[in-house]
């Protein structure tokens, strides 16, 4: 709270020239992110283009907070809530961020979350209409019968050629799920990177390879744990 309140500073003397904001394993609580939200809305700190929050389990109820001003942010590029304990229902109001149309954002990473195949497709489908949107993370999310999910991931490949960077890692996508983002990739020369399941065979990471500049991708580590 005390830190929204400094953020908060009017002029002349304010806001603060903070362009960062990182409360890494920090305690937020959905309190916490509720006066986040209020600072970050319409009408609040213009100067903030980063925001972390990672190792913080706000949860479900702490996005939605979050949300609700995040939704109406005209400055951050960057936002990282990596386990932070959000459900699938979290999904939707993320999607609330992204869909805004006066929106910069430009990094989403959410490893280690709860989102599961329900959470992570809605993300995905309201990313469609997230114009300066360039990387985004859904690593660690405890996906599984991902058919749906596949079918939105490959869609917004398609819709937006700004986002050129994916990160699926450690959820557990089939190789026939692999084989159809695959399919899907072909010929979308916007692509930089593609991290899908590790534990896929030898030739189907060798395709994703040749799809994203033919450098062979390392599997990824998992995040620590709290």
């Amino acid at each position: 709270r005390s830190i929204c309140y400094y953020l908060d500073t009017p002029p002349p003397k304010g806001p603060p020239a903070v362009c960062d904001l990182e409360l890494i394993d920090n305690d937020v609580t959905p309190l916490g992110c509720e006066f986040l939200g209020k600072t970050l809305g319409l009408g609040g700190n213009p100067v903030i283009v980063k925001l972390a929050l990672d190792f913080n389990r706000f949860g479900t109820e702490g996005v939605e907070k979050l949300a609700i001003g995040l939704s109406q942010n005209r400055s951050l590029r960057s936002l990282s809530m990596q386990y932070c304990g959000i459900g699938p229902e979290g999904g939707a109001h993320i999607g609330t961020i992204l869909v805004y149309v006066w929106s910069k954002l430009e990094e989403l990473l959410l490893r280690g979350n709860e989102l599961a195949a329900q959470g992570t497709k809605d993300i995905l489908i309201m990313a469609k209409r997230a114009k300066a949107l360039k990387r985004i993370s859904l690593a660690h999310n405890g996906i599984r019968d991902a058919g749906e999910v596949v079918e939105a991931l490959v869609e917004l490949m398609k819709t937006r050629d700004n986002i050129a960077k994916y990160d699926f890692l450690a959820n557990e996508l089939s190789d026939e799920d692999c084989r159809t983002i695959i399919h899907g990739a072909m010929g979308l020369n916007h692509l930089q990177e593609l991290r899908i399941y590790e534990r896929i065979p030898e030739t189907t990471m060798e395709a994703i390879a040749s799809l994203v500049g033919g450098k062979k991708g390392k599997k990824g580590k998992k995040g620590r744990k709290k």
